[in-house]
Order: C-alpha cells, then sequence, then structure tokens
C-alpha cells in the first residue's frame, strides 16, 4: 500500500504543483490566463488518450511492466521542461512539447495502481485499499501545491526538476516492494467486443460521466484559485500554495473515510450524495463576495467529491474481472484525465463573463448528474464481490 500510494501521490502532482507558479510563469514568459491553461492540457491529453492502451498492455503482459516506463518517462518529461525553461530565451513551446512527454508518462500508472489494489484485495478491503489511494491521490494534491510553492521560492523553474528527482525512488519501490498475483495472461489483443460489454452497461456509464464531471471540477477550481488569489490577496507563492491547498484538505479527510461510506451507502448512495454536495456548493460560489468566506463552502464541495470519488473508483474496480480490470480501469482514468485538461482550459475562458456564467453551468451539470445516478444506476447490476 505505501509502494501504490507513494505511485498515486507522484502522479497526481502533475497539475497542482505548477498552480503556484503559474503567476510569476505567466508574468516572466508575458502568457495569457488561457495560454498559461495548456501547460495543463497538453499533459492530461496524452494522458487521457493512450490511458486505456496502458490498461491492454498491462493486461496482456502484467502491470510493473507498463508502470516502471512510464514513471521514468513521467520524471523524463519534468526534467526536459525544466532544462528548457533554464537555457532558452523562449521555452513555452518547449514547455508545451515537454508537458506531453510527462503526460505520456502519466497515462497509466495511477489507474494501474487502482487496478493492483483490485488485483489484491477483494470486497470490503478492496474498497478500503482504493479509498486508500484516493486518500494517496487527495494528499498529492493537498501537498503538491506547498512542494511547488516551496520550490518556487528559488525560481518558478525549479518546481519542474522536482519530478525527475521523485521519480526515480517511487519507481524502486515498486520494483522491490510489489509482488504482482499470478494470473494468466492473454496471448492475443483483447477484442473491442470484450472491453464493450462492461463500458456499454449503465453503471460503467454512470461512472465515466462522474469521473470525467469530478476531476473536471476539482482540477478546474484549484485552477480559478490560483488566478484568484493572485489578483486580491498578497504574500507570495508560499500562501498561496497553502491557501490552493486548503479545498483539498476536506476531500482528503473524507477519503479516509471512503469504507465507512461504502458499507453505510454503497456506491449507487454514495455517489449521489458527493454530487448533490458538490453541485450545491458549487452554486453558492457566485453569491459568496469575501475571499474568507469562501473557505467554507470551497470546503464542502471537497467533501462532497471526496464521497463520490472513492465510490467511482471502486465501481470502476468491480464491472469486470481480473483480466480486465487494468484496462477497464485506466479507461475510467483516461476520462479523469480528459476533466482535469478541459477543467482550467474551460474555467480560464468562462471567467472573462463573469462568476456567474463560470459556475452555474458546472453546478447545474452536477445536479442532473446526481438526478441520473439516483434513478438510472442500479446497485444489484453491480457485482459486489468478484475473484
Amino acid at each position: 500500500m505505501f509502494s501504490l500510494g507513494s505511485l498515486v501521490f507522484l502522479i497526481t502532482t502533475i497539475n497542482t504543483m505548477l498552480f503556484p507558479i503559474f503567476p510569476a510563469l505567466r508574468s516572466d514568459l508575458n502568457l495569457s490566463l488561457t495560454k498559461v491553461s495548456l501547460l495543463v492540457v497538453f499533459a492530461n491529453i496524452p494522458s487521457a488518450l493512450l490511458s486505456p492502451l496502458g490498461g491492454v498492455l498491462a493486461d496482456r503482459f502484467t502491470r510493473k511492466a507498463i508502470i516502471l516506463p512510464s514513471l521514468l518517462l513521467f520524471g523524463t518529461g519534468g526534467l526536459l521542461a525544466g532544462l528548457a525553461a533554464l537555457l532558452l530565451k523562449n521555452p513555452f513551446p518547449f514547455l508545451l512539447g515537454s508537458r506531453v512527454i510527462q503526460g505520456i508518462g502519466a497515462a497509466a500508472p495511477m489507474y494501474l495502481a487502482m487496478a493492483l489494489a483490485g488485483d489484491i484485495f477483494q470486497s470490503t478491503e478492496r474498497a478500503q485499499a482504493v479509498g486508500l489511494m484516493e486518500t494517496a491521490s487527495g494528499l498529492g494534491k493537498l501537498l503538491a501545491p506547498i512542494i511547488g510553492a516551496l520550490a518556487g521560492l528559488i525560481s518558478w523553474i525549479a518546481p519542474f526538476f522536482l519530478y525527475p528527482l521523485l521519480s526515480v525512488p517511487v519507481a524502486l519501490a515498486i520494483f522491490f516492494l510489489i509482488r504482482e498475483p499470478q494470473q494468466e495472461r492473454k496471448n492475443s489483443q483483447i477484442s473491442l467486443r470484450e472491453l464493450k460489454e462492461p463500458l456499454s452497461q449503465r453503471p460503467a456509464l454512470i461512472g465515466l460521466a462522474t469521473a470525467l464531471y469530478t476531476l473536471f471540477t476539482l482540477i478546474g477550481i484549484m485552477f480559478w484559485l490560483s488566478e484568484v488569489l493572485e489578483q486580491r490577496i498578497g504574500g507570495g507563492q508560499l500562501l498561496r500554495g497553502a491557501v490552493i491547498s486548503l479545498p483539498v484538505l476536506t476531500f482528503l479527510l473524507t477519503t479516509l473515510l471512503a469504507e465507512d461510506c461504502y458499507r453505510l451507502l454503497k456506491i449507487r448512495l454514495s455517489i449521489f450524495t458527493g454530487l448533490v454536495i458538490t453541485a450545491v456548493t458549487i452554486a453558492l460560489i457566485p453569491s459568496t463576495r469575501d475571499l474568507f468566506l469562501i473557505w467554507p463552502v470551497i470546503g464542502l464541495m471537497g467533501i462532497g467529491l471526496g464521497i463520490a470519488t472513492p465510490a467511482v473508483d471502486t465501481l470502476s474496480t468491480n464491472i469486470t474481472s481480473i483480466e480486465l480490470r487494468g484496462t477497464i480501469t485506466t479507461v475510467f482514468g483516461g476520462v479523469r484525465c480528459a476533466g482535469a485538461a478541459a477543467g482550467p482550459l474551460a474555467l480560464s475562458l468562462l471567467m472573462k463573463h463573469g462568476p456567474l456564467a463560470t459556475f452555474l453551468p458546472l453546478s447545474i451539470t452536477g445536479a442532473v448528474l446526481a438526478v441520473l445516478v439516483l434513478l438510472l444506476l442500479n446497485e444489484r447490476e453491480i457485482p459486489g464481490k468478484l475473484e
């Protein structure tokens, strides 16, 4: 669990570690807010597109055979970005290219860690293990802005070099500490029919929509906070990093209760409850003018996302057998990466039209999705125990 959690923690920092240094980067390179958001887009789109491929390869070979080279590629992308920023007069195009490399490396490892947790643990233990994976993800989102801000005290370039420094020890931990369960590997590629069957069922479709929405919301609003804090408070990058992390704290603490939520509410009501809380709190953001009064609202939003997200992760590990679990979880992961990519870009464009135009569509989408979960998701259609 320590090795898998470290892996999830590291991959999660791909976006949030850079948020505190975005204002300095934007100023130094004379970039618009939309252009800065492309650093998130260019890292997450490759992950969204290639994540399912990593799952297919992991199901055909082994999880570790995909995770280890991916981690090294992830670190290499960060190293190249740092070198480009350090050595070139106009580094932005090269930063984008390096982020693509980093996104390719991040495509599969985090979600293959979820798949490994599903392989190793069963029933409610699986829900607990996946909840701990989501806690590691939340911890990464919580600490990454602070880590990035601390490194940013040296220079806005410094956080890029943290990626290779962290990738190597995590890769070594996975190599030496993880014993992957033995299973018969497929000699041929997984057919589209095998993959389509579980993904075309209502539980999977609802889970995919929720996965897209939750990451779109969380990463998008953290990006929005980085810009709002730059405009409204002083104190430099370290303070911004700490404040950006505050909404994630409630998300993290809530994921620690994932097993209890699973036992009390099961998957359907956990997702529904989380989405309702999220939609209501997002609707309150435009009416909250005082920056300090907004934190209870944002904190409640984190609770909502913290209830819904582990339930979606448990759903992704439960809807298929071990032979396809790597592929299915990385399909879910790809959708989450798409949400993470779209969130900052969409909010950077919507912010030009005011708070209502920024947050009301996001709230309505969450409410509609909650109603669909309540009406269409049947707990009996979700396998409760596998293998």
